[in-house]
């Protein structure tokens, strides 16, 4: 699963979570997937940006990680290391030019359609089909994005159905408004999570196993708002010695001293028999569900720009198998020595598009994208390549995703359904060496991996962005409307193997590799600077 970007292949025949399997975990039989046109789907086209002149996309992913993610890739900062087949950029979206399409429609009509809420049709067709089976066997989205005041939703007969919504900091580059859309997310726990000793579904229980799991993916204290009555729950959970009421969740992992903390209700129970492993630093539990829309941009009728009803995409992961520290070790040192020796394989994708494919780090990851007439489909297997690509093979997620531990915190509640960055002052992120994150990737890209976003680009340097970062990476009414455009182009033309960026106009990005030195000869480090120890 580590090191996607040079190209190491590891069949894990062992490892359930490397085969098709339905959403329970148990292996089901598939047809082998048809040969792709892109072999690397997992090398994402900003790996084939322009890095003269001191242009540095490349540390965002590539850097030191943070354990237990041991992978260090900072190397590839200075040189592109790829398989044979990912020489040649396979991402030809880059150069094509769609701008005499994306003007075709009206402002009414591009309004009208990143206005309608195509995730509320969502329905399973005959046509989702992909092993031959006749029947669709896959996730089928079931949050309602009805979310209370506090983030939780329910369904239409007033049941919870176990999704919580949360609001993080956008990663920096593609994942910001100004650079093409929108992104939502909702977390979900396994029922024990849910449940209290009796086993029935328990909200404040479930809250604070909640701040737990975040306690421990971002190995810091994680707010509890309202208060939690500690004796309700079971658990002490700011560490104080006495059952009271609990504002926070004190992250604590020491195992080495027997220090951890400790789950509420029905998940402690099973934590005591050690049926599940205790919240572990950087590591999320076996079952949890992350859910991520990818949104258009709407604009107010004040002029601000924000999250349009219409869905790009709905990205789906389940955490299937544990894998311990020891475990991700011996992972990444094997991936290492075959990648080495056998530079010029090609990565193998274990699963489809319709039963989710492996990262070979215990999640199972499915995508839905729009259809040519804006409803949304599964991603076929290829498709569903580009989004595991990122979610298993670099320094820079945290058990292999990048958002949870990013969570913007609220004034009442644990977590916010959404934020305005229109008109709130959300703060830029601060690095472990004090600079802020966004600043620091505007300053070395220019907005975009691609050097496309003037807009972003003139802001460079201003420290108007330590304060507001929403003033930095919101797009002005204009180009906004430009990139929903260039959205909709793509979506006619479904073409999504080769690239998926709503792009304005061609860029210039690397055809074919012909030099493997990047041209940089500073190796940015990650936002961490350098990686913290239990």
């Amino acid at each position: 699963m580590i090191l996607w970007l040079l190209g190491c292949a590891r069949e894990a025949v062992n490892d359930t979570d490397s085969f098709p399997v339905d959403w329970q975990g148990s292996v089901v039989a598939a047809p082998p997937a048809p040969e792709p046109w892109n072999r690397t789907p997992f090398i994402p086209p900003a790996c084939y940006a322009p890095t003269e002149g001191g242009r540095n996309a490349c540390y965002t992913c590539h850097h030191r990680g943070q354990s237990p993610n041991v992978i260090d890739d900072t190397a590839l900062q200075l040189a592109r290391i790829l398989p044979e087949p990912g020489e040649i950029n396979p991402w030809t979206n880059l150069f094509e030019d769609r701008s005499e399409l994306a003007a075709s429609w009206s402002d009414d009509e591009m309004r009208a359609w990143v206005q309608t809420d195509n995730y509320r049709e969502l329905r399973v067709r005959d046509d989702w089909d992909q092993d031959g089976d006749g029947e669709w066997s896959g996730f089928v989205p079931d949050c309602f994005y009805t979310f209370d005041d506090a983030g939780f939703d329910r369904d239409p007969a007033g049941e919870p159905t176990g999704w919580r919504a949360y609001a993080s900091t956008p990663f920096p580059g593609a994942f910001w408004p100004t650079n093409g859309a929108f992104g939502d997310a909702a977390i979900r726990l396994p029922v024990a999570y849910r449940s209290n000793a009796a086993g029935a579904f328990d909200r404040d229980v479930y809250r604070a196993n909640l701040a737990i799991v975040r306690a421990a993916v971002s190995r810091d204290d994680a707010p509890l708002r309202p208060a939690v009555s500690e004796s309700a729950v079971g658990v002490d959970l700011n560490r104080d010695g006495r059952f009271g009421r609990a504002s926070v969740v004190r992250y604590a992992f020491a195992p080495r001293e027997k220090t951890w903390m400790h789950y509420a209700g029905a998940a402690g129970k099973l934590q005591d028999s050690r049926e599940i492993q205790p919240p572990t630093a950087g590591l999320y539990p076996v079952g949890t569900e992350i859910l991520h829309g990818v949104r258009y941009l709407d604009i107010a009728e004040d002029g601000t720009v924000h999250p349009a009803a219409r869905r790009k995409e709905i990205r789906y992961t389940k955490k299937a198998r544990w894998l311990s520290y020891a475990d991700i070790e011996v992972a990444v040192a094997d991936d290492a020595k075959e990648s080495e020796q056998s530079p010029e394989v090609v990565r193998r994708m274990f699963g489809d598009g319709e039963h989710g494919i492996s990262n070979e780090m215990g999640w199972r990851f499915q995508g839905f994208i729009e259809d040519a007439n804006g409803e949304l489909r599964p991603q076929t297997t290829e498709e569903t390549g580009y989004c595991v690509g990122c979610h298993g093979g670099v320094a820079a997620t945290t058990d292999s995703l990048f958002s949870f531990e990013r969570v913007i915190d609220g004034t009442s509640t644990d977590w916010r359904t959404s934020i305005d960055w229109a008109h709130e002052r959300i703060p830029d992120r601060v690095r472990g060496d004090g600079r802020g994150e966004a600043a620091t990737y505007v300053a070395l890209t220019g907005g975009d991996d691609f050097g496309a976003n003037p807009e972003a680009a003139a802001k460079a340097g201003d420290p108007r962005i330590a304060r507001d970062l929403g003033w930095l990476i919101l797009p002005s009414p204009e180009r906004a409307m430009a990139l929903d455009r260039a959205t909709r182009a793509l979506v006619v033309g479904q073409d999504f193997t080769h690239g998926r960026d709503p792009l304005l106009a061609p860029v210039d990005a690397i055809r074919k590799l012909d030099e493997i030195p990047t041209g940089i000869t500073r190796a940015e480090p990650g936002p961490w600077v350098v990686a913290r120890t239990e």
